[in-house]
């Protein structure tokens, strides 16, 4: 297979779909639309870094985040780019060496990057709160607190309780709800104060999914690894109150309402997807309605709002979703099995179409037209041309003369129109010019001040210093091939010396030495006689 889907997750409100592709020379993060099913966002990441997981995360829009993101139509209508006054959805994805990138289903850049010296464990899944959520790092055995803005840990608090949490959780109160095999409950103020559930008999696996019950809070349900029981638990009892078997393991648990009940929905390591009302004590029956697909290819997630579920799969590699009332009937979706051949010639067109791109941006960001001489003169095209973005990225790499002084002559709008044209740009394109850091530099040198004053310049400078911070990790690598390379060719250089020197010497030895020839061995001389031979007639 060339390359493969490994892990899914639907936004809290179901609108955008976040998904990893593991790629041969690369690994990707793909958000799509869920009503159009359309790609809104790409994000490529080196084949380093290797994704373990990631959680959607809200974040509350500002007044004069609002506003910006607001745009004109052609016809006078003003709209939302990124739905007004709904609270932005950000995805956060944790990389084994630790950081954590956060990315928006509005760009394709990385809005932020959280460095952290040590592996995260794991994150808290569907956080309300204002871009805050935690995470648990073994490595130093403890708790902490990340905000979606900031490019360090907020607080961290000890937890060597059990170094093997696995998943973490935030529940209504406020109250975090950290898993292994274990449950425990804890208040994360300046101690740790924690209550601990203790592991169902027979039930001694990790939790892999956990939910709390939306019409009694003290209530929770474990879905536990390679274990096809589901446990319901009672946080004011610390016990087990009673158990479901699902009669096949699950992998997640969502809950929701209908028709004043409460209802479980597991999707299972098979890719079908379960709902059964939630039990209230031992001994009730439980009975199942089932989702699944007419082929092998199984269903990969799933989101529940407003009385209906939607499920997704992929079919060549591309998600697909399906709607369905939620009520106890069975549903069985029409698909076609993924084709490996297709997957191969998905791969190839896919790497075709970024060489192709990657080709075109060579052509067309530097135009000869837009060269200039002197430094009024590319003020001038750029001052003309700062609203058309395309047009000042090419004026600015087709110049990399005058670039300082035409800067110092911009004013403070112009400036910051520059500065977030070409970092957006840089940020989000592979091949880049470098006259373009040249003109990013100088406009941090000259309008710093100016720089830091606005939110949105403040995030794109904490953006470019993260990618500084990920170039010096390469830098000693990099700096140490260019040492051996120029080992080897010095090596090289003397071998080839070397080889001269003998071949010249050979040649001197050549010239100074008497050669027969074969003639001379065969001389006949006036008598008839040879030198070979003596005379017959002695």
């Amino acid at each position: 297979m060339a390359y493969s889907v490994s892990k899914t997750l639907f936004d809290p409100e179901g609108r955008f779909f976040g998904y990893s592709v593991d790629r041969r020379s690369r690994n990707e993060i793909i958000i799509c639309e869920v009503s159009s099913g359309q790609v809104v966002s790409r994000f490529q990441l080196d084949m380093q870094d290797e994704i373990l997981a990631f959680t959607w995360v809200t974040q509350k829009q500002s007044k004069a985040s609002v506003k910006r993101a607001s745009k004109r139509t052609t016809n006078g209508e003003v709209v939302q780019a990124n739905g007004g006054a709904i609270p932005l959805k950000n995805l956060a994805v944790m990389l084994k060496n630790g950081a954590i990138l956060i990315l928006s289903p509005y760009h394709n850049d990385i809005s932020n990057k959280i460095v952290n010296e040590s592996e995260i464990k794991c994150l808290s899944s569907y956080s309300d709160s204002n871009g805050i959520f935690y995470g648990y790092d073994k490595e130093l055995k403890a708790i902490k607190l990340f905000n979606a803005t900031e490019n360090r840990s907020v607080s961290t608090l000890e937890f060597s309780v059990d170094k093997n949490i696995d998943l973490i959780q935030v529940l209504k109160n406020n109250t975090l709800l950290l898993a292994s095999a274990s449950i425990y409950l804890v208040s994360p103020n300046d101690s740790i104060d924690y209550i601990r559930l203790p592991v169902p008999r027979g039930h001694g696996t990790r939790i892999v999914s956990l939910v709390q019950s939306i019409r009694n809070p003290d209530i929770i349900v474990s879905a536990r690894i390679n274990d096809t029981t589901l446990c319901v638990h009672s946080l004011h009892k610390k016990g087990t109150v009673t158990t479901v078997d699902t009669l096949l393991t699950v992998i997640s648990i969502h809950n929701f309402e209908l028709d004043d009940n409460e209802y479980l929905a597991t999707l299972n390591d098979n890719g079908v997807i379960q709902i059964c009302q939630l039990p209230t004590g031992k001994g009730q029956t439980i009975t199942f309605s089932q989702i699944s697909t007419d082929s092998k290819v199984p269903l990969t997630g799933f989101y529940v709002k407003d009385g209906f579920i939607t499920v997704s799969w992929f079919q060549d590699m591309h998600p697909r979703f399906a709607k369905f009332p939620c009520r106890d009937s069975d549903y069985i979706i029409e698909t076609e099995e993924n084709s490996s051949e297709s997957q191969e010639e998905d791969d190839d067109k896919d790497e075709d179409e970024v060489t192709n791109i990657l080709e075109s941006e060579k052509e067309e960001i530097i135009d000869s037209n837009n060269i200039v001489e002197t430094a009024e003169e590319l003020y001038d095209l750029i001052s003309n041309n700062i609203e058309d973005e395309s047009k000042v990225i090419s004026i600015c790499a087709s110049n990399n003369s005058n670039v300082g002084e035409t800067v110092k002559n911009l004013n403070k709008s112009k400036a910051s129109r520059l500065f977030i044209i070409l970092v957006q740009y840089f940020t989000s394109n592979v091949v880049h010019s470098s006259s373009l850091k040249l003109w990013i530099k100088w406009i941090i040198v000259t309008h710093g001040r100016i720089l830091i004053e606005s939110p949105e310049t403040v995030q794109l400078l904490q953006l470019l210093s993260s990618i500084l911070d990920e170039e010096k990790k390469v830098l000693p690598t990099m700096l140490s091939l260019q040492g051996k390379l120029t080992l080897l060719k010095a090596q090289l250089s003397l071998r080839n010396e070397i080889a001269s020197i003998s071949l010249e010497d050979e040649e001197k030895n050549v010239n100074s030495t008497t050669v027969y020839t074969v003639a001379d061995e065969n001389l006949t001389y006036d008598n008839g006689e040879t030198d070979d031979f003596a005379n017959v007639e002695e």
